[in-house]
């Protein structure tokens, strides 16, 4: 790690280094005092002064934390599915204060490194290895994986975690609905399973989380085997947007499509085991009624209707999507080398002034 003032290199067991103005952060009870960035900025409109003095403000504090908090695995105290809401803002003011801070920059990337290290993740599929709610679950990968490709752009590494990341969203994750729309099989996932309750097989907004990492890709590479996927959700989505199903005013995106049979929001009646469940609304008061049914349910894997909870995945459709390429999903995500940057671009150079 490198120290602030002076720009000399740090290493992380050095006893001696630079002192820095956040030293004198201190947990006793007095207030700290900032450095007025935008007063030390010079002439110039407002705007850009309160854009100096709060993106450096938040490097001062990411600095801080690095120094003060951060273990040498990576990760700052909080654990790493909670860590990973905040560290890839070290990434962004990184990335848009190129070089402004190597102490910001090298303590993102060591998280990076030690959260994909760590037992969150499945390395093999680049997703979180427990199954759960995709508010949670796409954390990891979707916040996580964004860091080397803002401070790395074309690091070997960093493109190889996002296509095994692509490679599970593309032939794991979607499957085509009845009306040919491509979609999410459900909202609770892992990097194995996806919608094992049939009360979860909604795509929703959140979905896009686990896509956060996937334009990196394909702005670099071009990558066909991940473009031509996301591009079928999220035309999909602008499809739904434009439905006036239930009232819903064209232009605005549904809060949910049920995927078995394609409807906006969530159906009056669902499968839910050996029973029906049947929902419906009266006075602001919900009546729920359970009776046995022995009806056919749809596959947790293509949908389709099945009796019994599902048939061999030997029997369902791959998902396709228009313009897929004919190769299996592997093959498919190809891209050109990368090439890891060489010369000054390598390295991490300059600091603000102290």
């Amino acid at each position: 790690m490198a120290g602030a003032a002076d720009g000399h290199e740090l290493g992380r067991g050095q006893s001696v280094r630079p002192p820095l103005r956040t030293d004198a952060w201190t947990n006793n009870g007095e207030p700290w005092t900032f450095i007025d960035w935008g007063g030390l900025a010079g002439p110039g409109p407002e705007w850009a002064r309160t854009l100096v003095r709060t993106l450096n403000s938040w490097l001062d504090l990411f600095e801080w934390w690095a120094i003060h908090r951060q273990t040498a695995e990576g990760d700052i105290g909080g654990g790493w599915t909670d860590d990973v809401e905040i560290v890839p803002a070290f990434a962004l003011t990184s990335f848009v204060l190129e070089d402004a801070s190597h102490l910001s920059t090298q303590a993102a990337l060591q998280f990076a490194d030690g959260l994909w290290n760590s037992s969150t993740m499945d390395r093999a599929r680049g997703y979180q290895a427990q199954y759960g709610d995709v508010e949670h679950t796409a954390e990891p990968s979707g916040y996580g994986l964004t860091i080397y490709p803002m401070l790395r752009q074309g690091d070997p590494e960093g493109l190889e975690r996002i296509l095994k990341s692509a490679q599970t969203f593309a032939s794991l994750f979607l499957t085509n609905t009845p009306s040919g729309h491509v979609h999410f099989k459900g909202n609770y996932m892992s990097a194995t399973q996806i919608a094992l309750d049939s009360n979860h097989r909604a795509d929703i907004p959140l979905n896009g989380r686990v896509t956060l990492p996937f334009n990196f890709l394909v702005s670099y590479s071009g990558n066909p085997g991940l473009e031509g996927p996301l591009r079928a959700w999220a035309e999909a989505w602008a499809d739904d947007a434009a439905r006036t199903e239930k009232g819903k005013p064209a232009g605005v995106f549904p809060n949910s499509v049920w995927v078995p049979t394609d409807e906006i929001g969530s159906p009056a009646t669902r499968p839910t085991g050996g029973a029906t469940t049947r929902r419906t609304d009266s006075s602001r008061r919900s009546r729920i009624t359970i009776s046995t049914s022995t009806r056919r349910r749809p596959c947790s894997i293509c949908a389709r209707a099945t009796r019994g909870s599902r048939h061999p995945s030997t029997r369902c459709k791959p998902t396709r999507w228009p313009g897929a390429p004919q190769a299996g999903p592997r093959s498919a995500l190809h891209r050109r080398p990368a090439r890891r940057p060489s010369g000054p671009a390598a390295n991490w150079r300059g600091r603000r002034p102290s």
